[in-house]
């Protein structure tokens, strides 16, 4: 059986890197800051061009789609595997506009659910009964 702890280990230190990167961008819906290239406001945009910028580092092709979504692939063929995500949170502490401790919790939470469902489905692990 595969030690996936120590499998991991040598990428936990970059992935949290990148994880905290991603939490410091508050990624809400602005309409103040909106433009033909941040549709949602700035701070949607930079989220999505750091996910972007983080596909094109790690080998990845990535196309900023109008800045409504991205697309990061790889390969070529007909043949796609596709992973559907969102980015935007729940608004800031409306107080002093900037992330509150349950945002950061909420975010990385969310985070964290989608990358262990994408890394299930990817390495083929066992899905959870159905409730029928």
């Amino acid at each position: 059986m595969l030690d996936w702890k120590s499998l991991l280990e040598p990428y936990k230190k970059p992935l949290l890197e990148d994880l905290d990167g991603l939490l410091r961008i508050p990624s809400v819906k602005n309409v103040e800051t909106v433009s033909d290239q941040a549709p949602f406001g700035q701070g949607i945009a930079d989220t999505l061009q750091y996910m972007l910028d983080l596909g094109d580092r790690d080998g990845f092709t990535s196309k900023n789609i109008q800045g409504y979504a991205g697309r990061i692939s790889l390969g070529q063929g007909t043949e796609s595997l596709v992973i559907l995500s969102h980015l935007d949170v729940v608004p800031a502490d409306p107080t002093n506009g900037k992330p509150s401790p349950s945002f950061l919790k909420s975010k990385m939470a969310n985070l964290l659910l989608e990358v262990l469902l994408m890394t299930r489905d990817r390495l083929s692990w066992p899905t959870m009964p159905s409730k029928s």
